[in-house]
């Protein structure tokens, strides 16, 4: 895992969330490439030089940009489980409602997420996809959970699982806090919809090509 300086100040921590909030603006703005350093520094009143001393480089700023994102989606996901019921059902719903609103909600860190990641070099990118494999694994392992209990239809768990983490975060393409449904009326939607599909009788499985 690629290191930063552990031992900061307090004011030089609260700069560092500010830039990275900075940078987040920006690389929603105009991308990654778009984005300089010049411009994330003038967000924070600091000349581009300054931000050297914070971050190595533009590289490392959208490294943290989207590991904080990915944290803290995950963090909010296992809160979830630990307040919801015990049954699969619910836990899996638990689940799906914190994706859905924090994709609905924090559409700055979704999209520069999901569009920048390429961006990253292979020993940077490695944490991002470690976390972003985790917070799939955890999907995986309560749907296979609420097979094994019988709660849900055998389906197959990977393919379930990426179907529904590209339906949830779709949201983010299109949801507008000032449109017709509200995020919460979104959520309960998706969720019936995908948890209505697993709780149905069961039908003949679909047979995957080898």
């Amino acid at each position: 895992m690629h290191s930063y300086p552990a031992k900061l100040t307090e004011h030089a921590v609260e700069t560092r969330q500010a830039i990275l909030d900075a940078a987040l603006d920006a690389f929603f703005e105009h991308g990654y490439q778009g984005a300089t350093m010049r411009d994330i520094g003038r967000r924070v009143g600091l000349n581009s030089a300054s931000l050297y001393y914070y971050f190595p480089s533009k590289e490392a700023i959208l490294h943290h940009v989207m590991l904080r994102a990915m944290q803290e989606l995950l963090h909010g996901a296992q809160q979830a489980l630990a307040q919801a019921g015990h049954s699969p059902l619910e836990r899996l719903q638990a689940v799906l409602r914190t994706h859905i609103t924090f994709h609905g909600s924090r559409r700055k860190e979704a999209i520069v997420g999901e569009m920048e990641l390429r961006v990253l070099p292979p020993h940077l990118r490695q944490d991002v996809v470690a976390l972003r494999d985790r917070y799939e694994r955890m999907l995986r392992e309560l749907l296979a959970q609420g097979i094994a209990a019988g709660a849900f239809r055998p389906v197959d768990v990977a393919l379930t699982v990426r179907a529904m983490i590209w339906a949830c975060s779709s949201v983010v393409q299109w949801y507008r806090p000032d449109g017709p449904l509200s995020l919460s009326t979104i959520a309960d939607y998706y969720i019936r919809l995908w948890t209505t599909g697993l709780l149905a009788p069961e039908l003949p499985p679909i047979q995957l090509p080898e």
